[in-house]
């Protein structure tokens, strides 16, 4: 608008007898008349130019125009209604102060025209022919009996392509596809019978090659002409429609994965009861929470993610009917709507199937990803009645599948529920069982078969609970990881140990290696590397006497990104362990990778290795590949003679258990030290 060209054509509104104003595509001030002040009831000094059309409003809030019921929320309302078309007012709040009603259109370079109606009663508007020919509408008006058109603008003969002498012969039911006589004849009787004398309404207008398109039509009926007729106000809203269309179609996919989204699902699942209802079938519900999910993020970025995401998708609408449902509901959550099933044999089937086709890699960016997931399925109508609880119930049955070891399914149970508000409970009380002292450690010797002497210990925590007394890591260390407060804990139990540590050597103890355990989500932390370098530059222990501990599945769930975390960790010079050893899927190449000092045989083997020859097989093919790959190999769980007899006369190197001492304080420690070598 820097040529002056609009400036010039912007003057023609002063002369016009309604309140009109010009605003820029940020809805600021750029033009107005003598009656736009008049119908807001103010003065120049009261405005300028660039002045927001939110803060025309608020002005005359703020003189209290709109009584004491006005705040921002309404305002906030009346400004969106007009900013996208709406009819919207603000009524006074008193019968002398004016009615604000706008009208708007869009005109040159993306501003807007806003017109005031200000009568009190609202009477009909003054439409004036040559406005609505500058500002860009479609303007016809038509006889009221015989319904022939009296004048068209030069739009509707641009738009509809129709010619003049055609356009005089026809009547708005020619260009009105979706309406008959009888329904238009209603539609006329109405605005006529109307206080208000005019309507604004939707519908299609056909064109001369037959093509239609959307429009928005301000009708008004004029009693005072001779004789009596209709104006139409014609705005073609075409790209409004693609535009809701568009946001439509977004509220209901998922936009990563292109699968129906939670709001559609819950229609889905609704649908599905009714017809399960009629037709006397059963629907299942499947919730899913993909695994290893977390890991993914973390070591490989939220990009790969995503892509891993959509694999998910796309592999379950291979296993699933087309007949069925399959929605995202965020993060790494998908459900399943199996409608018409017979019986729960079929659930179990389709819950199978969906594990299998998850549980085989992604090949994703030149890497081998496994993920798995973990099921909770609730059936309709045994279980419950309505979606959201039919939700709830599957999302505490994925819970139990993943208490049960993770990849695997779980059908819900009314039981199940107890044990979740039991767990919700337990959630609740760790926050801020840190800050209150009440976890504490515990100590279990390690003892070297060679020499029967004490060479090490683990540092084990546990919580002393207010009510509940003391609670073993096995019920609250998987809260903790979930709700991400075990890197917090994690943290508290490395300075801990490490601290304790010294505090034994200074008292003359010997020197002996502290093993820590690392859960999965402490070992993939960012600052995890940082924190054992600083807990060691802060408590003065000597890096080669402080082990940590990681599960075997810890190390397998992105093996190339552990090797990358262990070789920084023995960069410091600390010793590091797999744990539970057996339980996982290592392989030897990777064995071989990681920077080990010790192995740690599982005790489930340790168990039955007395009577299972299978178990006393593994452990000692455990113990000879230790040694063929240099590292100490040590038995857990070890809890009566005999077997630490088998273990000893296997060549196993270390061992740890009951058999020689549970779990003790820091301050009995030292005893049993000295009593066992005694």
């Amino acid at each position: 608008m820097s040529d002056g060209t609009d400036d010039f054509q912007f003057d023609f509104i002063e002369y016009l007898g309604q309140g009109l104003a010009i605003f820029d595509p940020s809805f600021k001030l750029l033009h107005y008349n003598g009656k736009f002040l008049e119908a807001l009831d103010l003065n120049r000094d009261d405005i300028f130019i660039g002045m927001p059309f939110a803060e025309l409003i608020r002005l005359r809030a703020d003189r209290g125009d709109y009584g004491p019921d006005i705040n921002d929320e309404k305002i906030a309302q009346f400004i969106n209604k007009v900013r996208f078309g709406d009819a919207a007012c603000l009524r006074p709040n008193n019968a002398e102060k004016k009615n604000i009603r706008p009208h708007i259109c869009k005109i040159h370079h993306g501003a807007f025209l806003v017109s005031f109606d200000t009568v009190a009663n609202f009477d009909s508007v003054n439409i004036d022919l040559n406005l609505i020919d500058l500002i860009g509408q479609e303007l016809f008006v038509f006889e009221a009996d015989t319904l022939f058109f009296t004048y068209v603008n030069r739009h509707v003969l641009e738009n509809l392509k129709f010619p003049m002498t055609d356009l005089k012969k026809m009547t708005p039911l020619d260009i009105k596809p979706l309406f008959n006589h009888f329904q238009f004849r209603k539609l006329l009787q109405e605005v006529r019978q109307s206080e208000e004398k005019h309507f604004t309404f939707e519908t299609v207008h056909r064109r001369a090659d037959d093509t239609v398109y959307p429009v928005e039509i301000y009708l008004q009926y004029n009693p005072d002409t001779e004789p009596d007729t209709f104006t139409s106000v014609v705005r073609d809203i075409t790209v409004r429609k693609r535009a809701e269309e568009t946001i439509r179609n977004q509220a209901q996919i998922d936009a990563l994965t292109g699968l129906p989204n939670r709001t559609v699902f819950f229609d889905r699942l609704v649908m599905a009861q009714l017809q399960a209802d009629r037709e006397n079938h059963l629907v299942a519900l499947h919730f899913l929470d993909l695994d290893n999910f977390k890991n993914v993020n973390d070591s490989r970025g939220h990009g790969i993610g995503d892509i891993l995401l959509n694999e998910v998708g796309k592999r379950l609408k291979q296993v699933v009917r087309k007949s069925d449902t399959i929605a995202r509901l965020g993060g790494d959550e998908f459900a399943i709507i199996q409608s018409r099933i017979n019986n729960v044999d079929d659930a179990e089937m389709l819950a199978s199937k969906v594990l299998r086709a998850l549980s085989d890699p992604f090949d994703i960016a030149n890497n081998q990803l496994f993920i798995g997931a973990s099921m909770g399925i609730t059936i309709y109508p045994f279980d419950d009645q309505t979606p959201e609880e039919l939700l709830r119930n599957a999302d505490i049955a994925m819970y139990e599948a993943k208490n049960r070891g993770r990849n695997g399914f779980a059908f819900y149970d009314i039981n199940m529920s107890d044990a979740i508000r039991d767990r919700n409970e337990l959630e609740q009380d760790l926050h801020g069982a840190l800050e209150k002292g009440e976890y504490f450690l515990v100590y279990q010797p390690k003892v070297l078969n060679s020499s029967g002497d004490v060479v090490g210990m683990e540092a084990l925590v546990r919580w002393r609970h207010p009510s509940r007394g003391v609670i073993l890591p096995t019920d609250f260390i998987p809260i903790a990881e979930s709700t991400g407060l075990i890197v917090e804990l994690g943290a508290w139990v490395l300075r801990e140990a490490a601290s304790q540590a010294v505090s034994w050597q200074d008292q003359g103890m010997a020197k002996l290696i502290m093993a820590v355990n690392l859960s999965a989500v402490q070992f993939r932390d960012a600052h995890l590397i940082e924190l054992i370098r600083s807990t060691l530059e802060e408590t003065g222990l000597d890096p080669t006497l402080l082990e940590i501990e990681i599960t075997e599945s810890t190390a397998m769930d992105d093996a190339s990104n552990a090797a990358r975390i262990l070789d920084s960790l023995k960069a410091i010079g600390v010793r590091i362990s797999l744990d539970d050893f057996g339980t996982g899927y290592s392989s030897l190449a990777y064995l071989k990778r990681f920077p080990l000092d010790t192995i740690k045989i599982d005790m489930s083997f340790i168990h039955d290795i007395l009577t299972s020859s299978n178990d006393a097989a593994i452990v000692q093919a455990v113990i000879n590949m230790g040694q063929a790959l240099d590292m100490t190999v040590i038995a857990e769980g070890v809890e009566t003679g005999d077997q630490y007899a088998h273990l000893a006369d296997s060549g196993c190197d270390e061992v740890q258990g009951y058999y020689f001492s549970k779990p003790v304080r820091a301050e009995d420690f030292p005893a049993l030290i000295r009593n066992y070598k005694s």
